[in-house]
């Protein structure tokens, strides 16, 4: 059996060298991400607001003033952040044959 000696740079001699970097300058500085902002700014009081309630819980009011006023995405929006989303998943032992029929509901049926 015949052995090949190891080529610099990986197969197509292309690739990095012993020693030799990909990213001589290192990982780049941090860089603030959305989501950093705003956990900041939902923290934050607003300004003037004479009960010193912070944005976060503006937001809530805000939200339960819709679904009070009939707005289901904002009912199922509070259900979903108090109560946990709702998983569609069926679990089965065994060997069990199972079929499932999609039958799609007709607004037009009374």
């Amino acid at each position: 059996m015949e052995t090949k000696e190891k080529q610099l740079g990986g197969c197509t001699g292309k690739g990095w060298l012993p020693g030799q970097s990909g990213n001589p300058n290192g990982r780049p500085p941090h860089k603030r991400y959305l989501s950093e902002i705003v956990r900041e700014m939902l923290q934050e009081v607003r300004k003037g607001d004479v009960d010193n309630k912070t944005n976060d819980e503006l937001v809530v009011m805000a939200l339960f003033e819709k679904a009070l006023d009939g707005d289901t995405k904002a009912i199922e929006m509070i259900h979903d952040w108090s109560e946990g989303k709702v998983t569609d998943s069926h679990k089965f032992e065994g060997d069990i044959p199972v079929s499932i029929v999609y039958k799609p509901t007709d607004a037009k049926d009374d």
